[in-house]
C-alpha cells in the first residue's frame, strides 16, 4: 500500500512539472556489460627520419695542365696550356744579327730544340740562319746546316735519336753522331723532295715528291700544286710511291706561313698520313699505307689544309674557309661530326696542333696576309676556353705529356 502511494505521487509530480512548462531531462543509464574486455596495444615509436644526404653536385672535368713552346722574337717560351709557369730561354742573343726564331721543334723527350732563324728586313726578302740544335739543360747549340731557309721545323724520330730535315732532298741528321745522312739523292735537279714527316713508329718516312724547272716548291703564281706522295725507310731503302697526285698549296714571301698547309700528319698507329688532294683548291684526305685505300674527308669547294690527328686516332683537326675565313674544324676520321671549333672569327685562324694527351688544341690567330705576327691559342679539345698566350711567327710545338 506504501509503496503504491508513492508511485502515485511520482506521476503527480511529473504531470505538474509538464505542465508549468519546466524542461525535465530523463537520465538514462546505459547498461555496462558484465564483462569488459581492454586490449592494451603499444603505442608504435615514431621511426626515426634519415639525417639529408648532400646531392652530390657534378663538377666539370678538368683538362690537364699541358706544356708547350713557341718562338717569341729572340726567345723560347715554354708555358702551361693554362698561362701558368712562364719561362723564357733567349737562343739569340742581343748582339747577333738574326732577330726572329723560326719552326721550333722540341724532341719527343724534351730534352733538345731544333730551330733556325731570319732576320725580317723592310722587302720579300729574308736573311735566314743555320738550322741548329740546343741541349736544353746544358745548353750547349750543335749547328745542323749553315743555312736554312725552311718554313717549316723538322721531324723527329720516335725515339728522339735524329731528326729528318725539310732540305729538298730527305736528310736526317743522327744526334748522337752528329752527322747527317742522305736518305734521297740529287739525282734529277728539277725533282724536289719536300714536307718530310716521320711516323709514329719510326719505320717509314713520308715525304711530297714535286716536280718542276722554274720553282723549288709549289707555286700559286706559276700554277704548279701538284706532287706525289711517297714513303720511304730512314735508312734509304724501299721507296715507293703512296699516292700518284697530291695538292701541294703554294707560298710568297707575305705568306710564307702557308708552307707548313702541306704537313703530312700520320695516324697514331702510323698505318695511315693525311694528305692535301684537289685540282685548284685543296681537300683534305688520308691514304692507308698498306692497302693503297684513300679517303676524302669533309670535302668543300674551297681550302681545306693543316691537317693534324688526333692521339686517339679518332679525329682530325684542320683549317677551312668554308664559311668565309679560316677556322679550325674537327672531324672524325669516317668524315662525320664536322665541327668548327672558332665559329663566325674576327680573324683567320690556322695551324692547330693536338696536345700529347688530346685534351688541348693550339693555333695560331691573325691576318695571314698582313703582319708576321700570330697570336698563340689553346683550348680545351672541343673549343672552349680559349686562352690567348703570346705572340709567334710560325706554329707552336707541345712538350711531351709529364708522366705521373
Amino acid at each position: 500500500m506504501g509503496k503504491r502511494l508513492i508511485s502515485l505521487f511520482l506521476t503527480f509530480l511529473l504531470v505538474a512539472c509538464q505542465g508549468s512548462g519546466v524542461a525535465t531531462l530523463l537520465l538514462t543509464s546505459t547498461p555496462v556489460p558484465s564483462t569488459a574486455t581492454f586490449t592494451l596495444t603499444e603505442t608504435p615509436k615514431p621511426t626515426s627520419v634519415p639525417e639529408p644526404t648532400s646531392t652530390p653536385v657534378p663538377t666539370a672535368t678538368l683538362a690537364p695542365v699541358e706544356r708547350l713552346v713557341f718562338e717569341e722574337g729572340r726567345s723560347a717560351v715554354f708555358i702551361n696550356s693554362d698561362g701558368s709557369g712562364r719561362e723564357e730561354l733567349v737562343l739569340l742573343p742581343p748582339d747577333s744579327t738574326l732577330d726572329h726564331l723560326r719552326a721550333i721543334q722540341p724532341s719527343p723527350d724534351g730534352n733538345y730544340l731544333a730551330f733556325g732563324a731570319f732576320i725580317e728586313v723592310p722587302t720579300a726578302s729574308q736573311i735566314y740562319s743555320p738550322l741548329s740544335v740546343i741541349n736544353i739543360t746544358s745548353q750547349s747549340t750543335s749547328e745542323v746546316v749553315p743555312e736554312w731557309g725552311s718554313l717549316v721545323g723538322v721531324s723527329w724520330a720516335p725515339d728522339g735519336g735524329a731528326f729528318v730535315i725539310p732540305a729538298n732532298r730527305v736528310v736526317v741528321w743522327n744526334l748522337s753522331t752528329q752527322q747527317l745522312k742522305y736518305v734521297t739523292s740529287y739525282g734529277d735537279v728539277h725533282e724536289h723532295h719536300l714536307y718530310p714527316s716521320w711516323s709514329p713508329d719510326g719505320k717509314l718516312i713520308a715525304f711530297a715528291n714535286f716536280r718542276s724547272e722554274i720553282n723549288s716548291g709549289p707555286s700559286n703564281y706559276d700554277k704548279e700544286n701538284h706532287g706525289a706522295l711517297y714513303l720511304i725507310r730512314p735508312d734509304g731503302s724501299e721507296a715507293r710511291m703512296l699516292v700518284d697526285r697530291i695538292y701541294l698549296q703554294g707560298w710568297d714571301a707575305f705568306s710564307d706561313l702557308e708552307a707548313s698547309f702541306n704537313i703530312f700528319a700520320w695516324s697514331p698507329d702510323s698505318r695511315w698520313v693525311a694528305y692535301l688532294t684537289g685540282d685548284t683548291t685543296p681537300d683534305m684526305a688520308i691514304a692507308n699505307i698498306e692497302t693503297g685505300e684513300t679517303r676524302i674527308l669533309a670535302p668543300s669547294p674551297v681550302k681545306d689544309v693543316n691537317p693534324d690527328w688526333s692521339p686517339d686516332g679518332t679525329r682530325i683537326a684542320f683549317v677551312s674557309n668554308r664559311n668565309g675565313k679560316d677556322e679550325i674544324f674537327v672531324v672524325g676520321i669516317d668524315g662525320e661530326n664536322l665541327t668548327s671549333l672558332t665559329p663566325n672569327p674576327e680573324f683567320d685562324n690556322f695551324s692547330p696542333v693536338w696536345s700529347p694527351t688530346g685534351s688541348h688544341l693550339a693555333w695560331l690567330t691573325g691576318n695571314i696576309g698582313g703582319a708576321l705576327v700570330y697570336t698563340i691559342t689553346v683550348s680545351n679539345a672541343d673549343g672552349t676556353a680559349p686562352m690567348q698566350l703570346g705572340l709567334s711567327v710560325s706554329r707552336p710545338a707541345w712538350l711531351p705529356a709529364q708522366k705521373p
